[in-house]
């Protein structure tokens, strides 16, 4: 398989399964740091302007601070 360099156009940031009861489940970090890093990412995309995609197997349950994301218009 061929791998090309990273480019824009082609690129997307998917951030999975950021909803309350998933962030609950997190045991090895504390969830303030688990939420600083993935709005780190999220602000790197932008930066980047790639889209970011984030998922929640529930209907308006992300997570307070993660739903800050969604104000990262890329």
């Amino acid at each position: 398989m061929k791998y090309s360099d990273f480019i824009q156009e082609s690129s997307a940031m998917l951030l999975i399964d950021y909803d309350v009861g998933t962030m609950k489940l997190i045991k090895n970090l504390p969830l303030t740091e688990v939420e600083k890093n993935t709005l780190t990412l999220a602000k790197v995309a932008k930066l980047l302007k790639i889209p970011v995609v984030l998922t929640s197997t529930l209907n308006n349950a992300v997570s307070l601070s993660i739903a800050e994301v969604a104000s990262f218009k890329t």
